[in-house]
């Protein structure tokens, strides 16, 4: 989850879960590689809230052209991905210049090939800025069950182009500055 971690081979990498995060109350961590805990009580502020967990799933509410989409907020994927369901929501950019192509992704499990719809760019906002996904690859074939009902997986890639992320499960608040 640290910046520095991500530049290590898939092999020599480790993953802080959710309970562990969970039991820190508050992360930051930086473009500069610093990471902070914060465990002091904090009440909450629902009418700003913009994550909540779904059983194991961290969501987060991300806006694409001024529409609120859940997205599964996941720290220990390398990538972000676009699924099925964004295709609805993008439906305008896909037809004037989304390209049909294959895309290697490389996980844990190892490396896959699936079919993909890619724009050159898709600008969203999360945490109250906006993050660059480009190229922004949407697969066309529903590959895991969240997909059901959420429009993406954001990873490591969107959440290292701010200077700072915050994840705060005591007023359930993700923030980018």
């Amino acid at each position: 989850m640290v910046p520095e971690v991500c530049a290590l081979s898939l092999q020599a990498r480790g993953l802080i879960g959710l309970p562990v995060l969970l039991a820190f109350g508050s992360v930051t961590w930086s473009a500069n590689g610093l990471f902070k805990a914060d465990r002091s009580p904090a009440s909450v502020r629902l009418p700003v809230a913009n994550i909540c967990l779904d059983d194991l799933d961290l969501i987060t509410q991300v806006f694409y052209d001024h529409h609120a989409l859940p997205f599964v907020l996941d720290t220990g994927a390398e990538t972000s991905a676009l699924w099925p369901k964004f295709a609805d929501a993008a439906r305008g950019e896909v037809r004037k210049s989304g390209v049909s192509e294959h895309h290697t992704v490389e996980g844990m499990g190892g490396k896959q090939d699936f079919e993909v719809t890619s724009l050159p760019k898709v600008v969203l906002e999360l945490g109250g800025r906006p993050v660059v996904l480009q190229p922004a690859h949407i697969f066309k074939v529903q590959h895991r069950d969240q997909a059901k009902w959420y429009y993406g997986n954001l990873g490591v890639d969107l959440l290292k182009q701010p200077r700072s992320v915050t994840i705060n499960f005591k007023t359930m608040v993700l923030e980018l500055d």
